[in-house]
């Protein structure tokens, strides 16, 4: 591996936990997790955390928004995914949830 392609995962890796963990994400499983965390983003373009720890803060950014009424609809359904996705862990089961086709909530869950 290049070092420029060393640069552009790193690039990457930082932008999706940035764009998929709350600022204050507290890391409970420290290097572990960071690791699993990696390999994760590197694999499917995200890392949601621990379901555990992350769900009162998703849901409390969730309804934040939605009563200040600063979330688009694209946004509404990413969160709404997110947390249930948090909640039952495969993407079968928050589209039966949620009425939606399992590739819709793939498409929600990987932006």
């Amino acid at each position: 591996m290049t070092c420029k392609e060393s640069n552009h995962r790193t690039i990457i890796i930082l932008e999706t936990l940035k764009r998929d963990l709350p600022k204050d994400y507290p890391w409970p499983g420290n290097v572990r997790e960071l690791e699993q965390a990696v390999r994760s983003i590197l694999l499917k373009r995200h890392y949601f955390g621990d379901a555990m720890v992350t769900d009162t803060d998703l849901e409390d950014t969730f309804v934040q928004g939605f009563y200040r009424g600063t979330l688009e609809a694209k946004e509404v359904l990413k969160q709404y995914c997110s947390i249930l996705y948090k909640r039952y862990g495969t993407y079968e089961e928050v589209a039966r949830r949620a009425k939606l086709d399992p590739r819709t909530v793939k498409k929600y869950l990987s932006n």
